[in-house]
């Protein structure tokens, strides 16, 4: 019936999330969303790229801010991959280390969430192409040498640590890998 603006409240929320802070949910340097309002560090399954060069069209006011959300937001995923194995910690310094300070420091339940992200915007965005697919291939590899019926679902970085049986939702992320890998690779 058009009595809500759906429009000026999402702009509304968007303009909250970048409140200063303490209280705003991202950094403006770089350009990172935090794991709370609070926090001094974030979690890379929070990073989202993809949204953000959507709002970055949408939220006008602070385009430039999404933009460089976006930006950021690619650079950290290459600095929190493991350059061997291509996990990602569940919790991360902004400089892309991982976050140790709440244990949660290696690949987790929220870790798990991060192909999605990097795979959701190469395959609509089809941005920073060379990273995305290394880093898929990578990581298909680690999975693969674990065992597609036998990974964990935590790790340690490096890939050791094995923890626990993967789920079927891990397993429907892990399928995203196939936008950037070769056909040959991405059936299994």
């Amino acid at each position: 019936d058009g009595a809500v603006d759906y429009g000026s409240e999402a702009r509304d929320v968007m303009g909250a999330m970048l409140a200063p802070r303490p209280g705003g949910e991202f950094i403006s340097d770089p350009a990172l969303v935090t794991f709370g309002p609070y926090q001094e560090f974030s979690d890379p399954s929070y990073v989202l790229p993809i949204f953000y060069s959507e709002w970055a069209c949408f939220d006008t006011d602070n385009s430039d801010f999404w933009t460089q959300a976006t930006a950021d937001g690619r650079d950290h995923f290459q600095a929190c991959a493991h350059p061997s194995t291509g996990p990602m910690p569940g919790q991360s310094n902004f400089d892309g280390t991982p976050y140790t300070g709440s244990g949660h420091g290696h690949f987790n339940y929220d870790a798990q969430r991060t192909p999605m992200n990097v795979m959701m915007d190469f395959n609509l965005n089809n941005a920073d192409n060379s990273w995305q697919t290394t880093w898929a291939s990578t990581l298909a590899a680690f999975w693969m040498s674990e065992g597609l019926d036998r990974y964990g679902s935590t790790y340690q970085l490096d890939g050791s640590g094995k923890s626990g049986m993967h789920g079927s939702g891990m397993t429907g992320v892990n399928a995203m890998l196939a936008f950037a890998l070769p056909e040959s690779d991405g059936r299994a």
